[in-house]
Order: C-alpha cells, then sequence, then structure tokens
C-alpha cells in the first residue's frame, strides 16, 4: 500500500507540475502579478474535498457558474452600499450575510438535487470573485475549470494505479 501511495504522490506531483508549466505559458498567468494558478489550485482542493467523482463533473461546473454569478453580484452590491454611505466593513458583512444564505437555502436545500448543489465549489468560485474584485470573471472560470480537469488527471491516474498495483 505504501508503494502504491508514494507512486501515485509522485504522479500527483509530476501532474501538478506540468499543469503549473503549462499554465505559465497561458495568458492566464500574466493577466494580473502571479497569476491565477492558485485559483486552479483552490478548486482542486475543492474537488477533492467533494470527493473526486469525475462523474459530477457538470455538477462542479453549474456549481462555479453559479458561484461566479453569485461572487459578482455580492461584489456588485457592496460597491452600490458603499456608494450610498455605508462603510465597507458593514457592506461586506451585511452582504455576505445575504450571499451566505441564498446559497446555503438555494444550492443546498432547494437545488440539492440539481447540477448546482456542490455548495463549497459555490462558495470557493465567489470566494475568488471576491478576491479580484469582481474583475475578470472570465479567466477565474478558466484557471477553476482548470483545477478540475487536472484533478481528473490525478483521480485517473490514481484509478489506473489502483488497478494495477492493488488487483
Amino acid at each position: 500500500m505504501k508503494k502504491y501511495m508514494w507512486t501515485w504522490a509522485i504522479c500527483m506531483a509530476a501532474l501538478a507540475a506540468i499543469y503549473g508549466l503549462i499554465y505559465s505559458f497561458t495568458p492566464l498567468n500574466t493577466i494580473v502579478p502571479g497569476g491565477y494558478l492558485w485559483i486552479s489550485l483552490g478548486a482542486l482542493a475543492v474537488y477533492f474535498c467533494e470527493g473526486a467523482e469525475i462523474k459530477l463533473l457538470p455538477n462542479y461546473t453549474a456549481s462555479t457558474v453559479a458561484g461566479l454569478v453569485w461572487g459578482f453580484l455580492g461584489i456588485t452590491a457592496v460597491g452600490l452600499m458603499i456608494g450610498l454611505g455605508l462603510s465597507p466593513t458593514l457592506s461586506t458583512c451585511v452582504v455576505l450575510f445575504f450571499v451566505t444564505l441564498m446559497v446555503v437555502g438555494f444550492h443546498i436545500i432547494l437545488l440539492e438535487k440539481s447540477w448546482f448543489n456542490k455548495a463549497p465549489m459555490v462558495f470557493a468560485t465567489l470566494a475568488f470573485v471576491f478576491s479580484q474584485g469582481g474583475q475578470n470573471i472570465l479567466y477565474i472560470a478558466f484557471s477553476v475549470m482548470g483545477g478540475f480537469l487536472l484533478g481528473i488527471a490525478i483521480s485517473t491516474t490514481g484509478a489506473f494505479l489502483n488497478k494495477k498495483m492493488l488487483s
């Protein structure tokens, strides 16, 4: 079992390094200093924490789109509230209350049987949007999807190694 885990760890590291290298040659890496590689890795972490099931990629994708929308609406609402004279802290707290309520209400309760049911991905993506001040939404989306592709490559490699080494 340890040999399998070390082999998979080496494969994961190699795949992550290859992904990082490919990513470094894309416009995603140059739009902001340091690029958005960290967003891919954040999406990868959520994907694995949620079970890394390839068949649920439509759920992760739909939930990412929802997170982009919630994030954009949230950051826009913060800006509007500040424009009305509320403090940035109060504006952010009010928006976080309502966005959290909506995400939990919709994605965990009402949409639990739909493609939009990956609330951790919704929250992660809206956090990515907030971190960039609502800018470069398309780059965020591509970086998240890249993280999913890396996760699929790692999952597939793990399944292959499992079959070859542990069967």
